[in-house]
C-alpha cells in the first residue's frame, strides 16, 4: 500500500531533525555566548575616525543584531555577565570604477570593525572578533553616507556571526 507523499516528507523531516539533534546541532539561538555569557552590556565604542556618527551607529547596529537573533539579554554594566567593547578600526572610501580620463563612475566604501567580549566575573576576554569588514559601492558622493551605513550593517552582521562560530 502506497503512503501519501506528505506523510513520507513529514517522516523524512522528523528523521533529519532527530539525526541533527543527536549530533549536537540545534535550531534557533545559541544557549550561551562564549564564556557562558548570557547578559551583555556594551562598554565602550571606540572610533578614531572623524565621522562622529559612526559611534552611535555601530552601537545601535550591534545591539539590534543581537536582539534580532535573540542571543542575549541586556543589563547594566554592574550586573551583566559580559562587557562588549566595539571599535571602528577604519573607514576607507576610494574610486572603484574610473574612466580613461580618471573620472570616477563608481566609488567603494570599506568599513573595518572589531569587537571583544570580557567576562565580567573574572575579567577574562572570552572573544575577539579580529578585524571584520563590510563593503558597499555607490555612484555619487551624495550616496556615501547611505553606503557607509550599509557597509557597517554588513560588517556588524559578520561580527555577530563570529560570536557563534565555534569549531
Amino acid at each position: 500500500m502506497a503512503r501519501p507523499l506528505s506523510v513520507c516528507v513529514t517522516i523524512a523531516a522528523l528523521l533529519a531533525a532527530a539525526m541533527l539533534a543527536a549530533c549536537g546541532y540545534h535550531l534557533g539561538a545559541p544557549r550561551d555566548l562564549p564564556g557562558e555569557v548570557r547578559t551583555l552590556h556594551i562598554g565602550k565604542v571606540e572610533n578614531p575616525t572623524l565621522d562622529v556618527s559612526l559611534t552611535p551607529l555601530l552601537h545601535t547596529l550591534f545591539r539590534d543584531e543581537i536582539n534580532k537573533r535573540d542571543m542575549a539579554e541586556w543589563s547594566s554594566a554592574g550586573k551583566a555577565d559580559g562587557i562588549v567593547n566595539l571599535e571602528v578600526v577604519s573607514v576607507y572610501t576610494d574610486s572603484r570604477v574610473t574612466t580613461t580620463q580618471d573620472v570616477t563612475l563608481k566609488f567603494q566604501v570599506l568599513v573595518t570593525i572589531r569587537g571583544t567580549l570580557m567576562r565580567r566575573a573574572d575579567e577574562v576576554q572570552v572573544w575577539d572578533s579580529g578585524s571584520v569588514t563590510g563593503e558597499e559601492t555607490f555612484l555619487g558622493l551624495a550616496q556615501e553616507a547611505q553606503a557607509t551605513r550599509r557597509a557597517m550593517d554588513f560588517a556588524v552582521r559578520r561580527l555577530v556571526d563570529t560570536l557563534t562560530a565555534t569549531f
